[in-house]
């Protein structure tokens, strides 16, 4: 008889140990950057990285298109990370392309790789299934607006 009743706290406390384990784990930030099309017409990011092709992302009147997302603890604010991802970006409307990097800005004044700039952000919340019910997961959108002046 105690040999069972030590059996059945053993396998209690296992249980409750491995329940406490799955449903405690690590909560990361989930963030992006992404740029705001605040014009009427669909315009082109171009993203220049280092060596690499660049990616294009077109982006509709009144959307924004993401270009880089990333899970971590350790965000660093819109601006360092924007530098960390690319070189530079540009931003081809219909009359003009935009150019910004770290020491350059062409038919703009104002640049995302600035301290000073003004980034956004929206908050979108997901529901996701965990080992016990949902949880929900909030995914910081920061983004830079080009209205095309």
């Amino acid at each position: 008889m105690k040999n069972k009743c030590i059996s059945l706290l053993g396998c209690m406390f296992v249980a409750i140990a491995m329940i406490s384990a799955v449903s405690c784990s690590h909560q990361y930030d989930n963030h992006a950057l992404a740029v705001m099309n605040n014009t009427d017409d669909t315009i082109v990011l171009v993203r220049h990285i280092s060596s690499l092709p660049a990616r294009n992302i077109s982006i509709a009147p009144g959307e924004y298109g993401k270009f880089f997302e990333t899970s971590t603890d350790m965000w660093l604010g819109p601006v360092n990370e924007l530098k960390k991802c690319s070189d530079s970006l540009w931003v081809e409307l219909p009359d003009k392309t935009l150019m910004f990097s770290e020491n350059y800005t062409r038919n703009t004044s104002a640049n995302p790789y600035s301290m000073n700039s003004e980034w956004q952000v929206i908050i979108e919340d997901y529901e996701t299934s965990a080992f016990i019910g949902t949880r929900v997961e909030s995914f910081y959108i920061h983004y830079f607006e080009i209205n095309g002046n």
